[in-house]
């Protein structure tokens, strides 16, 4: 039953409409109207050019042609511009219709809204960069090492310190930094916080 619930709600937040061969819509669904802010009414038979931005526009008739004249489903992502203007970003996976008579009599679009998951790429992106700037100019050195204790960071300010560059301390033990009388005792430490927390 949760099961069933689950794919009920994901269904519920596809994005669904479809297009006749002049790219007009015939058909808007809930998911649509929320995510534009637009009435199926406002905009059955309308083209959904009216919603493309216009920077967006050549690429997406590429490939509303392309659907339509060859018939090969594929994936897209562009913005949709809402009611008040702003932008809206989609993921679609696209799919002809044919007729009886076996044209294309329309095509299909069932997309996610993802704009939230790009803004917080775009903004993971950014705190990276931020990260690496702060961790680039630092005056200490800073050495970070993954589970295994092999060195996945090693700044300009390590290099100085240690007499390494990046690319000779990357991905090699940790042990190549401590001198040869305490690695035993440094593993072992290691080890207690790894089993210790």
């Amino acid at each position: 039953e949760e099961t069933a619930v689950s794919i009920l709600d994901a269904a519920a937040s596809l994005l669904v409409v479809v297009l006749d061969r002049d790219a007009r819509i015939l058909s808007f669904n809930a998911a649509c109207e929320r995510a534009t802010g637009f009435t199926a009414d406002e905009l059955i038979g309308e083209p959904v050019w009216r919603l493309i931005p216009d920077d967006q526009l050549p690429d997406v008739e590429a490939v509303f042609r392309e659907l339509r004249d060859a018939g090969r489903s594929n994936l897209h992502e562009n913005d949709w511009l809402t009611k008040s203007g702003a932008r809206c970003r989609i993921a679609w996976s696209n799919t002809a219709a044919r007729d009886p008579s076996g044209s294309i009599g329309r095509v299909i679009g069932t997309g996610i809204d993802v704009t939230e998951l790009r803004a917080s790429e775009v903004r993971q992106r950014e705190s990276e960069s931020r990260l690496a700037g702060i961790v680039h100019s630092a005056m200490d050195a800073i050495v970070s090492v993954d589970e295994a204790q092999r060195i996945v960071l090693f700044n300009p300010a390590a290099e100085k310190m240690f007499g390494h560059t990046s690319a000779e301390g990357l991905h090699q033990p940790l042990d190549m930094l401590i001198p040869e009388r305490f690695r035993a005792e440094h593993r072992a430490h290691v080890e207690r916080f790894a089993r210790s927390g």
